[in-house]
């Protein structure tokens, strides 16, 4: 999938993870890119400005994928994009409790494919997209 026709990021820092969500979402006329870092999400929002739903897993490698919410505010390039938020985790967990968070939905693991998709498309439709 080209960067710049994605609607949705997909973030984890497990590779074979990132290519079947991928697979999933194309099988879907979902058009997607991955990262397994947020400095690849970041650069890669950067270059797929149509992208309006990053779907991020909480526990990535060395860092944590709620961090991506202060990386895209740092980011002039960011900052003034709406984005939606899906975050998946293995761990029950009430993100409503953290202060200051933008539009969110959380899966948690095992995460049902169909579940996603139409979680995805209910919120690019919500995007105009």
């Amino acid at each position: 999938m080209e960067e710049d026709g994605a609607l949705v990021l997909v973030v984890d820092d497990v590779e074979a993870i990132v290519d079947e969500l991928l697979t999933l979402l194309a099988l879907q006329n979902i058009p997607a890119i991955g990262a397994h870092t947020l400095s690849e999400a970041i650069a890669a929002l950067e270059s797929a400005p149509a992208v309006s739903v990053i779907a991020c897993d909480v526990r990535l490698d060395r860092e944590t994928g709620l961090d991506i919410i202060p990386r895209i505010r740092d980011s002039r390039s960011l900052q003034a994009r709406a984005f939606h938020y899906v975050f998946v985790t293995g761990d029950p967990m009430r993100l409503d409790l953290l202060p200051d968070m933008p539009r969110h939905s959380v899966l948690t693991k095992p995460v049902q494919p169909q579940a996603l998709v139409r979680l995805l498309r209910e919120l690019l439709a919500q995007a105009g997209a």
